[in-house]
């Protein structure tokens, strides 16, 4: 498929934009999200597991934020990672070409305000965290920040139909470079443990959203921390962000969930059992995979004036009791790894009250269980995950001798390949689930059935092409799963996997017993079908936003 890099992004049809009042002070003005298309490597599973390994090109290398060279030796029980690769892209050169594919990023690299105009490097790194996923107004947002440079400063920018800078940057702050990686011998997985050295309060102006900080070193280079500002009140849309997810793929100081070049925790596996949050995000020089995977979404969303307030991942398995219930909570790009009190949340709020309901404009959403442990002021800081049966001594005890299936995929709990009474295949509550990894983009085609009144006004008949919008990762419907009445799909698509293999990506809406509502797209790159610019060069019809309306429409039972 042909790519389309250096094109304006954030050209929306007809935009509706929504009011200063409701999305907060403009302080010096809002720039409009006109980054540029570019296309970066998408990789295949490696290690344990499923799912891709992000590995940059060389042009991706070049902008991309790298930790800096380990220093020290390992210490009897945790240490500093000796000889620790160059982590921009530690898997690299052992990817097979049959791998790859193509995926989707705004160019964060330009002149713009709140781009990046000297990306970080590994000789003269500026790199920094934050001590929570996200904020409250009130709270205080601190920063964790090491630079080469002699001082940096802070400014703040919010995701949105435009991004938003939140007014001067900070003053100069004194600089220091941090040590590097701490390695965990027991489990592999490396965290920084810096020192917080900025703080800023959260104004109660700032309103809910997706924000970044942007670090600047004086004379040096720059890096971004995301974080999220929620809402103590209600709105009609719940956004979340999928930080757990960019989490468990961050390779930063040497090691991911997939992949490790600090060594093996276990004999074979060749992957972290746990990742930390103390460390900076390598991926997007510190932004996560906010750019590929929430951005689109986000600046449709609000430039269409949709009511939305914004939590993560991270707190919906931490606490989600704390969290106001929306109509409809939407998810976007890839959340593959949750925690059980998220799935938990949405079981009782949609599959059995009805109160709620759920889009998943995304593929290969909560596959993964995972542990919050090591708390802090801010919540536990450690995402932890035994994926292999063999080495998670709960799993250990309430399984036959010699399983080696999956230990905690919520489709395979508590043991057992295939879907036993006690397991939690996400199908039940989706009405699809991950399927496989697919490099490159397919034609998604509206599935006979569709309810007329997700139709009404898009121009659209079943049979219709909705583009080259399916792949990165695709869901789809196991038959072995039953099904339920109020199950539609809504649209198909005939894929390959990098193996060659023929599948399926298919589209789910559904109306449950309870009353509750369900939308399960099947694809990473339903948000970037909503980008003109994108849209056009991948044949998507221009009924395809009145669609996507339609099913906001529906989950928010209008």
């Amino acid at each position: 498929m042909p790519d389309s890099p250096g094109i304006p992004w954030s050209r929306f049809r007809a935009p509706v934009l929504v009011t200063p009042a409701r999305r907060g002070p403009r302080a010096r003005g809002s720039i409009a999200l006109a980054g540029l298309l570019t296309t970066l490597v998408f990789a295949g599973a490696c290690g344990v597991g499923h799912g891709p390994t992000s590995s940059l090109t060389a042009a991706g290398r070049a902008r991309s934020a790298a930790a800096g060279s380990a220093a020290g030796s390992p210490a009897a029980a945790l240490g500093r990672a000796a000889g620790t690769p160059d982590v921009t892209d530690p898997a690299g050169e052992t990817e097979d070409a049959s791998m790859i594919g193509n995926r989707p990023t705004v160019v964060y690299v330009g002149d713009a305000a709140w781009q990046l105009q000297r990306p970080s490097t590994p000789d003269h790194p500026t790199q920094a965290y934050a001590d929570a996923p996200s904020y409250l107004p009130g709270d205080t947002l601190r920063l964790a920040v090491s630079t080469d440079a002699p001082g940096y400063t802070v400014a703040i920018f919010r995701l949105g139909a435009t991004v938003t800078s939140m007014g001067d940057a900070s003053p100069v702050q004194p600089g220091v470079r941090q040590g590097g990686p701490l390695v965990d011998p027991a489990t592999r997985m490396v965290w920084a443990g810096w020192r917080y050295t900025y703080s800023q309060p959260i104004p109660s102006t700032w309103p809910s959203g997706v924000y970044l900080a942007k670090v600047s070193g004086v004379g040096g280079t720059q890096g971004y921390v995301p974080f999220v500002i929620r809402s103590t009140r209600p709105s009609r849309f719940l956004v979340v962000s999928n930080v757990l997810d960019y989490a468990a793929y961050n390779r930063w100081g040497g090691s991911s969930l997939y992949w490790s070049g600090v060594g093996d925790p276990f004999p074979g596996v060749h992957a972290a059992t746990a990742v930390s949050l103390d460390r900076p995000f390598l991926d997007e020089s510190g932004a996560g995979q906010v750019f590929m995977m929430e951005a689109p979404f986000i600046a449709w969303l609000e430039g269409h004036g949709y009511a939305v307030s914004y939590t993560t991942d991270y707190n919906l398995s931490v606490d989600p009791s704390a969290q106001p219930l929306p109509r409809a909570v939407l998810f976007s790009g890839h959340g593959e790894y949750w925690g059980a009190p998220l799935r938990d949340w949405l079981d009782r709020h949609v599959l059995a009250q009805g109160d709620m309901g759920l889009g998943l404009f995304a593929a290969d959403t909560g596959y993964w269980q995972v542990m919050l442990r090591n708390p802090s002021a801010t919540g536990p800081r450690t995402i932890g995950l035994f994926k292999d049966a063999r080495h998670d001594p709960a799993v250990a005890a309430r399984c036959p001798a010699g399983y080696t299936g999956h230990a905690n995929a919520f489709r395979s709990l508590p043991c057992g390949v295939g879907y036993r009474p006690g397991n939690r295949p996400e199908q039940a509550l989706f009405g699809v689930q991950y399927g496989s990894v697919v490099p490159g983009y397919y034609d998604y085609r509206l599935a006979a059935g569709v309810p007329a009144a997700l139709l009404a006004g898009t121009g659209l008949a079943p049979g219709d092409t909705l583009g080259r919008i399916a792949g990165g990762e695709v869901d789809r419907v196991f038959p072995g799963l039953a099904g339920l009445p109020g199950d539609h799909l809504l649209a198909s698509a005939a894929t390959v996997t990098r193996a060659g293999a023929a599948v399926a990506a298919q589209a789910m809406v559904r109306t449950l017993p309870s009353g509750g509502r369900v939308v399960a797209t099947g694809t990473f790159w339903w948000g970037w079908g909503l980008e003109p610019t994108f849209a056009a060069g991948h044949g998507v019809p221009p009924g395809f936003e009145r669609l996507t309306a339609n099913l906001l429409a529906f989950l928010a039972g209008a």
